[in-house]
């Protein structure tokens, strides 16, 4: 007697829900790596910026001086690698990704001039110079990760300013420049956060950062503020205003600090962010993504050390 054929394997139906549990599992897999590879960027970024602002601390209380940590673009140009005083230079990559960088700056015992208003000369200012500190190279964060920080001399209730994308500020001023201005902590000789210099030269207590430790503008009102670098996008606020990497424009002093994932931020982009109004509403208002997603860094009101 003949024993009935037995047939082993699985039915089409059976393969294909198995290859469906299979995607499934991938596109969860990769969903998941994703969101740790951020979060873990802005782990990294908080870390450092955290340990550069205990470093800035306690330089201010060990040398009795004001210590300011700043947060600019990093984005070569051309410039860099032949004559430092050119100005409106291409990047030497514009494919390249921008970085933001954590620079610790000392105040220098100086103020320098600058003037603002439509001639260029209708208000005399004073700005207190600060100068890197040598020997403390400047940190990085990870690509796509910047610092922004409240902005209360904006009308509105909640603004935040960052560092602006400078290809796009390259490429016909693709983003409002408005919102893009060079922001940092003041440490005092006390360890204490300060949001100005309360012995400095200048009346009302502007500073800056001098990068390149000259004089790089041929103007007539001799200025030594470097500040007239530009992609072209700024107008009369040139002061502010941060529109090329070399930009020397004045330090906004902060109460806090937020860092988010820029790049995630663009993911969402819905609008066309050259307008004022689009940006305000998608990245920088009080109910844009910083606001919603930034991570803050606070400080202690009485010691200025960073809260845990």
């Amino acid at each position: 007697m003949r024993r009935p054929r037995v047939q082993l394997g699985f039915t089409l139906l059976e393969l294909l829900a198995v290859m469906g549990i299979l995607v499934l599992l991938a596109v969860l897999t990769v969903t998941g790596v994703g969101r740790i590879s951020k979060d873990a960027r802005i782990s990294t970024a908080v870390n450092r910026i955290t340990s550069a602002l205990g470093n800035a601390r306690a330089l201010a209380i060990k040398e009795n001086t004001l210590v300011l940590v700043v947060f600019r673009v990093n984005w070569g140009t051309q410039a860099s690698n032949g004559d430092p005083c050119a100005v409106n230079q291409p990047p030497t990559n514009p494919a390249a990704r921008q970085a933001t960088e954590i620079v610790i700056a000392r105040a220098s015992g100086e103020a320098e001039v600058f003037y603002s208003g439509a001639s260029n000369a209708t208000f005399l200012n004073l700005a207190d110079r600060f100068v890197p500190v040598p020997g403390i190279a400047p940190v990085r964060l990870p690509a796509g990760i910047k610092v922004a920080g409240p902005h209360y001399e904006i009308a509105e209730d909640l603004v935040f300013i960052t560092q602006g994308e400078m290809k796009e500020l390259f490429d016909d001023c693709g983003e409002a420049v408005r919102y893009s201005q060079l922001v940092g902590i003041l440490f005092g000789p006390d360890g204490r956060r300060l949001t100005r210099n309360p012995s400095g030269a200048s009346g009302d207590h502007k500073i800056f950062v001098d990068w390149n430790d000259r004089d790089c503008v041929a103007d007539p009102y001799n200025d030594s503020q470097d500040v007239d670098y530009s992609f072209g996008c700024g107008n009369g606020l040139k002061y502010w205003f941060m529109d090329h990497p070399r930009d020397e424009t004045n330090v906004n002093l902060l109460p806090f600090l937020a860092v988010y994932d820029d790049d995630a931020a663009r993911e969402q982009k819905a609008t066309d962010w050259s307008i004022d109004n689009n940006m305000l509403a998608e990245l920088v208002g009080s109910s844009g993504y910083i606001a919603k997603y930034g991570q803050r860094i606070d400080f202690n009101p009485n010691t200025g050390a960073v809260q845990p």
